[in-house]
């Protein structure tokens, strides 16, 4: 016998098979399944929007702020930083909004010198669970987009350290292109990267 956990319109069901014949459901009543608890930090705030990018015509807050709004609200809950210059202060009040929350994302992107490129995201140093979900972000940016792997990266100080540290749940910070090459802009798909955050939190369930 086959039988293999389903759910549809908040109906649990188990999927049976007996000895290879026809397949039937039969509703199941304690199958717990687990609440997703997932949060979208916009990164900067309106007085330091962080880098602006011509070819998107766009600081990152703008960029994001925007994004987040129209794609990720069928996903998680997206937060906003208050508008405090001091970057300590605001993660820590940030921290205490996303504490009840499983995995925090929080969106950026990068900028160097207009030809560097590629996808990279950061993880608390010592999280290999989260180093994995990095690396699976990554590599599905490469598939869905064909950006370089520039990969995970595990860190305990630098840009972005702060927001990792003090987040009570598992959090990530993307940066999956550079704003200032226009080609990175260029390949950059809002329908097919909601997909990847969307397989991104699939991933990280699974490890659970």
């Amino acid at each position: 016998m086959l039988n293999i956990l389903y759910k549809n319109n908040s109906v649990n069901y188990k999927i049976v098979s007996v000895e290879g014949e026809d397949f039937y459901l039969v509703p199941v009543k304690d199958i717990e399944v687990k609440e997703r608890k997932v949060a979208f930090v916009v990164g900067h705030i309106p007085s330091k929007q962080g880098f602006y990018s011509t070819a998107l015509g766009a600081t990152e807050y703008e960029f994001w702020l925007k994004y987040a709004n129209d794609n990720l609200k069928s996903l998680g809950e997206v937060f906003t930083h208050e508008d405090i210059v001091d970057y300590t202060l605001r993660q820590s009040k940030m921290s205490k909004l996303t504490k009840d929350f499983d995995l925090v994302f929080e969106l950026h992107f990068n900028a160097f010198n207009s030809v560097v490129d590629g996808v990279e995201c950061l993880v608390w140093k010592g999280n290999k669970k989260m180093l994995e979900v990095g690396n699976y972000f990554c590599r599905e940016m490469v598939k869905g987009m064909s950006y370089d792997n520039r990969y995970a990266k595990d860190i305990s100080t630098g840009n972005g350290a702060g927001f990792l540290e003090v987040t009570k749940g598992d959090a990530i910070l993307l940066e999956p292109f550079f704003g200032d090459n226009t080609l990175d802009c260029a390949k950059f798909d809002i329908d097919i990267y909601t997909a990847i955050i969307k397989k991104t939190i699939d991933f990280y369930y699974e490890q659970s």
